[in-house]
């Protein structure tokens, strides 16, 4: 059987357009995911249903290497829903700026004004309202009442409003800044309302849309330039599957390695490594980009952690001191239910550190080499230690001290006194030298098959996220973002695939 449309990649993008797509009864759509499906909500494993916490148990296996010769874990969802189904469920947009720079990089379909609409279609929001807010969209989007949060988020709020940080109820209208309830992609009950539920749940049942999961796609297959169709591993073997149209939303990570495997990327590199080259596209793996982060965490005094509330309920985003970019931070208090403890996090959302993507080898099997080269810039480095130190400040607040952080802990595996902490973020050298030691992602990668146009060596892809050199392939994930929006980047996935259906709806196979 051949089909209109392969969609490649069940995650915060691709469930979107393949149910998008799938909307026109005359077009045959592919959806294949590497990892299951789950039909419903009786069937789903109640990890993934719940909200309050982030699931590890539908996992690829990843690691990642921070700064050059420290790795850590690189959790990505291996389910329908992709890493919406496993995430901590926050649901921020960027800064209208953020689309605005897609733009001015030579992709005008996407500044602010052209993106809202679709931000606004994917929505249902319960409590915030405006011209920029939807009520009818797939995605149910609520925030935590402030009478309603737990103790630890209720101080943690105060500290940041002791500081001198303006209260803010809507962090996704477009001019907010501050500390107040994160919006989180919700339903009744603290259920993690992942792509998957929105979308491919209302559309699973259409005669002409076809799920087949659990089954890795290794690459795309080619007549000449032209794609057409996928080679997978399912069952045990090797299978082809053929189609008028091939789209990958694998996400930042597995789209840019299948393009690789099928011969698109730098040419000898994928020579190295036993590809024969089809299209040289130096892009393809390049401008990986992560939000960086610092955490700081302590045990919890008895009582302080609630462990039936959601992991975090409250964000504040500001600008670091000495920035030119607005909004450029966010922190949090995040509780967990092991021990039980805290962490306070500060967040670098507008980095200027780039990583890079490499494959191991030509399988399909293998996890590819994953560098994000965290703070390897100044500046980054520079304002991740001024978020250092407003964790320090936050720590010696009247109402974070009721929270017991008395002796903390790094992820490089210091603890030490608060005292000494907060001395040691007097000494600039120190402060900075820490940044490097402890930095971590915050598992937001993108930009590793970014567009642009034809007359930019590094772009992959052109504005609507067809393939620079071939026909009938497109990519529309995280991979395409040139730059990297100041907000967790579920909504915007879901926004490109939203944009992304309705141009390929709109063109002729």
């Amino acid at each position: 059987m051949e089909f209109d449309d392969i969609v490649v990649g069940a995650g915060s993008s691709g469930a979107v357009l393949a149910a998008r797509l799938s909307e026109d009864a005359r077009r045959k759509v592919l959806l294949v995911e590497a990892g299951p499906h789950y039909e419903d909500l009786q069937t789903m494993p109640k990890s993934l249903l719940n909200g309050r916490q982030m699931a590890w148990d539908h996992d690829w296996g990843y690691a990642a290497e921070m700064v050059p010769g420290r790795l850590a874990a690189y959790h990505r969802g291996k389910v329908t829903g992709g890493s919406s189904s496993v995430n901590a469920c926050l649901a921020l947009r960027g800064s209208p700026a953020d689309y605005d720079e897609w733009a001015g990089l030579g992709n005008p379909d996407w500044t602010w004004r052209d993106v809202l609409p679709a931000f606004v279609r994917l929505e249902k929001d319960v409590d915030a309202s405006g011209d920029h807010h939807g009520r009818s969209g797939p995605t149910p989007i609520r925030r935590c009442a402030e009478a309603d949060l737990a103790p630890a988020q209720k101080l943690f709020l105060d500290a940041c409003c002791y500081l001198g940080h303006p209260k803010v109820h809507d962090h996704n209208h477009p001019e907010a800044t501050g500390v107040g309830p994160v919006p989180s992609n919700l339903g009744p009950n603290a259920v993690r309302f992942s792509s998957a539920m929105a979308y491919l749940h209302p559309a699973q049942e259409r005669a002409n849309l076809t799920i087949r999961a659990d089954c890795l796609a290794c690459r795309v297959l080619f007549d000449g330039t032209r794609a057409i169709g996928i080679e997978i591993e399912a069952e045990g073997r090797v299978q082809q599957i053929l189609g008028q149209r091939v789209t990958l939303c694998a996400g930042a990570i597995g789209s840019p390695a299948i393009l690789m495997r099928s011969g698109l990327g730098h040419s000898e590199e994928l020579r190295a490594i036993g590809i024969e080259p089809r299209i040289h596209l130096p892009g393809v793996g390049r401008n990986l980009i992560d939000h960086a982060c610092i955490r700081v965490k302590w045990n919890s005094p008895v009582g302080m952690v609630d462990v039936a509330a959601a992991h975090l309920q409250v964000l504040l985003t500001h600008t670091a001191p000495g920035s030119s970019v607005r909004n450029d931070m966010q922190a949090f208090l995040f509780q967990w239910p092991i021990q039980p403890s805290l962490w306070l996090q500060t967040s670098l959302m507008k980095p200027l550190s780039r990583g890079t993507i490499r494959l191991r080898s030509n399988r399909a099997t293998d996890c590819p080499d994953i560098r994000l080269n965290l703070a390897t810039d100044a500046e980054d480095v520079r304002r991740l230690s001024e978020g250092l130190r407003m964790l320090g400040k936050l720590v010696q607040s009247p109402q974070m001290k009721v929270l017991g952080a008395d002796v903390c802990s790094f992820d490089d595996g210091q603890s030490m006194p608060a005292e000494r902490f907060l001395a040691l973020l007097r000494d600039d050298d120190w402060t900075a030298a820490q940044v490097v030691r402890a930095v971590t992602h915050y598992v937001h990668p993108v930009g590793t098959a970014r567009m642009g146009p034809t007359h930019d060596p590094g772009a992959v892809v052109d504005q609507h996220g067809r393939l620079h050199g071939a026909i009938g392939l497109r990519v529309a994930d995280a991979s395409i973002m040139p730059t990297i929006p100041r907000a967790n980047t579920h909504l915007t996935c879901l926004m490109i695939a939203e944009r992304v259906a309705e141009w390929m709806r709109a063109e002729v196979t």
